[in-house]
C-alpha cells in the first residue's frame, strides 16, 4: 500500500529499548529530520542516541525500524486546559492542550478543579465540566464562565399631568410680529375626575458579579416624594394617583395638591393677567381693563370697574362697581347679573337684571329688570325683558330715544322672528312651485305634456306636499311661541317718571311716549297698553 506521507510512530518494547519506526511513501517526500525530533521529544524519551538518528536519514529504505534508546521510562504528559480572564474580569475562557505520549486525558472532575483553582467562583454553567469532558476539540476557545452586568435601577419619581411648575408669563410673539399680552394661559385647571399626578415606582437595580464572584454593589434607588392630597382631592384605590373631584384652580405647593372651585385674582386683569378663563368661579378684586375678556364657568364677582372688556359665565355675574363699556363691553350671563351701572355697553342675562341704572346700553334680559336705589334710571339704547320692568325713571328730559321691548322673552322673541323669516321664504316657494303645477297639469289634463314634463310634473307635486308640510311646521312652532310674546301678565313699574321719547312694545302692543308719564304701571290688556297710575 502506498502513502502519500511518511508515518512516525514510537514503540516502547519493556526489557528491550525504544524504537523508531518510520514508513515513508513510495512517491512523495521522506519522514523530515525536524518532524522526527518532534516526535522524539514529544515524547518524554529519555538518553536518546542522536547517533543513530544521523544515520538514519543517510538511508534510502521505505520501512525503517531503530531502537534509540535503551531506557524504557518514557513520560506521559496528561491533557491540559488553560483557562483566561478577561481584563474587565467578566468572562472566562479555556483552551485544550492535547495529551503527549498517549497521556490521559481530562475528566470532568480534573476541569472543575481547574476552573476553581483558576479563581473563578460565579458564572460557570451547570454540567459544564461533565460537557466539556465528553467533547472538546484542540483548536476552539471555550467560555467557562460568565459575570453578571451591573444594572442601575430607576428612582421612582412622580409625573404630573399638568404644569407644575411656576408659569412663565413672557408674552407669545405671533406670526405677524405682534405681541400677545393677552392669552398667557396663567392658570392651572382641573375637571372632576382627572389624574392629577402619578407616582412611578422605583425599579430596584441588579448587582454585578465578575467570574471571581467579586460584587458591583448596584446604587440603592430612591422613592418619589410624597405630596398629599389636599382639598377636592383624593387617591386612587391602589394609591399611585391623585385626582381631582371638583372642577376648578390647581393649587399646588410642590408638598400638596388641591383643587379650589373659586379663583381669586388679587388685582387688576390686564397685561399681568392677560385673559382668564376657568372652569369655576372667578372673584375679580380689582378692575377689567378694555380688550381683555373673562370666561367661567361658575359665578363671576368683580370689586372693580369693568371697561370695554367681555365677560361671560355660565352662571351669574356680580359686578360691583358697574361697567363703564365704551361702546365695546359685552357681559354675558346664563342666570342673573347684578351690577351698580351700565354705560354704552351690551347685556345679555338668561335671569335677572339688578341694576341702579342703564345708559345707552343694549340689554337682553330673560326675566325682571330691576331698577333701583338713588338713580334707578334707564335711558338710552335698546333693552328687551322677558319679564317686568321695574324703574325709577325711563327716558331724560330731552326725550333721548329709548326702545323698551317688555314683556317677550328675547330668545323666543329671536326665535319667533328666524320663524317668520323662514315662513315667509317656504311661503315664497310654494306659491312658484303651485304656479309650476297648475301650468303642468293644465297640459297633463289637455293631453298635450311630454314625457319629461310629466316626470317634472311628479316632482312638483312631491314639492308642493314638502313645502305645505313644513310651512304646517313652522305655524305650529310660531303658536307655541306666541304665549311668551304677548306680554299678558307682564307689567312695566314707573316709580317716578317715563319721559317723551320711550318707544314702547309691550307683548304685541306699541306705543310712542309723546308725553310725561308719572309714577304708573303699564300693562297689555287685550292687545292694548293700559296705564293704570298709583
Amino acid at each position: 500500500m502506498k502513502e502519500d506521507k511518511a508515518i512516525i510512530d514510537i514503540d516502547v518494547r519493556d526489557g528491550d529499548g525504544i524504537y523508531l519506526i518510520i514508513n515513508n511513501p513510495e512517491a512523495g517526500p521522506r519522514a523530515a529530520r525536524q518532524d522526527v525530533i518532534d516526535a522524539i521529544e514529544g515524547c518524554g524519551i529519555k538518553d536518546v542516541d542522536y547517533f543513530i538518528i544521523s544515520n538514519i536519514f543517510k538511508r534510502d529504505e521505505l520501512h525503517i525500524e531503530e531502537c534509540i534508546s535503551r531506557n524504557t521510562d518514557v513520560v506521559h504528559v496528561l491533557e491540559t486546559m488553560t483557562v483566561t480572564v478577561s481584563k474587565d474580569k467578566m468572562s472566562a475562557t479555556a483552551k485544550f492542550n492535547p495529551p503527549v505520549n498517549k497521556g490521559r486525558k481530562l475528566t470532568a472532575t480534573d476541569i472543575a478543579t481547574i476552573i476553581e483553582k483558576e479563581g473563578i467562583r460565579f458564572g460557570v454553567p451547570a454540567g459544564l465540566p461533565e460537557k466539556l469532558s465528553e467533547s472538546h476539540d484542540y483548536t476552539s476557545v471555550y467560555t467557562v464562565a460568565t459575570g453578571q452586568d451591573l444594572v442601575e435601577g430607576a428612582d421612582g419619581y412622580i409625573k404630573y399631568h399638568f404644569n407644575e411648575k411656576k408659569k412663565d408669563i413672557k408674552p407669545k410673539t405671533m406670526e405677524d410680529g405682534k405681541v400677545d399680552y393677552k392669552n398667557l394661559d396663567l392658570i392651572e385647571k382641573a375637571v372632576n375626575g382627572q389624574v392629577l399626578l402619578t407616582f412611578i415606582q422605583p425599579v430596584p437595580g441588579n448587582n454585578g458579579i465578575n467570574v471571581h464572584g467579586q460584587v458591583a454593589a448596584a446604587r440603592k434607588v430612591k422613592t418619589a416624594s410624597v405630596i398629599s392630597a389636599g382639598k377636592n382631592v383624593m387617591e386612587s384605590e391602589d394609591g399611585s394617583e391623585l385626582i381631582a373631584t371638583e372642577d376648578g384652580q390647581i393649587i399646588f405647593d410642590g408638598k400638596k395638591i388641591s383643587v379650589s372651585p373659586i379663583l381669586e385674582i388679587n388685582g387688576n386683569i390686564d397685561n399681568s393677567t392677560g385673559n382668564i378663563d376657568f372652569n369655576g368661579s372667578l372673584v375679580i378684586k380689582g378692575n377689567v381693563l378694555a380688550g381683555f375678556s373673562i370666561s367661567a364657568v361658575g359665578n363671576i364677582d368683580i370689586l372693580g370697574v369693568v371697561e370695554g372688556a367681555k365677560i361671560k359665565s355660565d352662571h351669574s355675574i356680580i359686578l360691583s362697581s358697574g361697567i363703564q363699556g365704551s361702546g365695546v363691553a359685552e357681559i354675558v350671563a346664563g342666570e342673573d347679573i347684578f351690577v351698580k351701572y351700565v354705560e354704552n355697553s351690551t347685556l345679555y342675562s338668561g335671569g335677572n337684571i339688578i341694576t341702579d341704572s342703564i345708559m345707552h346700553s343694549k340689554v337682553s334680559c330673560g326675566g325682571a329688570l330691576t331698577l333701583k336705589g338713588r338713580n334707578g334710571l334707564l335711558v338710552g339704547g335698546h333693552t328687551r325683558v322677558g319679564g317686568r320692568l321695574e324703574a325709577q325713571t325711563i327716558g331724560s328730559r330731552v326725550a333721548t330715544l329709548t326702545e323698551l321691548e317688555v314683556g317677550m322673552d328675547p330668545k323666543k322673541l329671536q326665535e319667533y322672528r328666524v320663524l317668520q323669516e323662514e315662513y315667509e321664504a317656504v311661503k315664497k316657494g310654494y306659491e312658484l312651485n303651485d304656479r309650476l303645477f297648475v301650468t303642468l297639469n293644465t297640459a297633463m289634463k289637455r293631453g298635450t305634456l311630454p314625457v319629461d314634463k310629466k316626470v317634472q310634473l311628479l316632482k312638483t307635486i312631491n314639492m308642493r306636499n314638502s313645502l305645505r308640510e313644513k310651512a304646517e311646521a313652522i305655524q305650529d312652532r310660531i303658536k307655541d311661541i306666541m304665549p311668551y310674546l304677548d306680554g299678558e301678565g307682564n307689567v312695566i313699574i314707573i316709580n317716578k317718571v317715563m319721559y317723551s321719547g320711550v318707544k314702547l312694545l309691550l307683548g304685541n302692543a306699541a306705543m310712542l311716549v309723546q308725553h310725561r308719564i308719572q309714577s304708573s304701571k303699564l300693562k297689555n290688556t287685550d292687545g292694548r297698553i293700559q296705564i293704570v297710575p298709583f
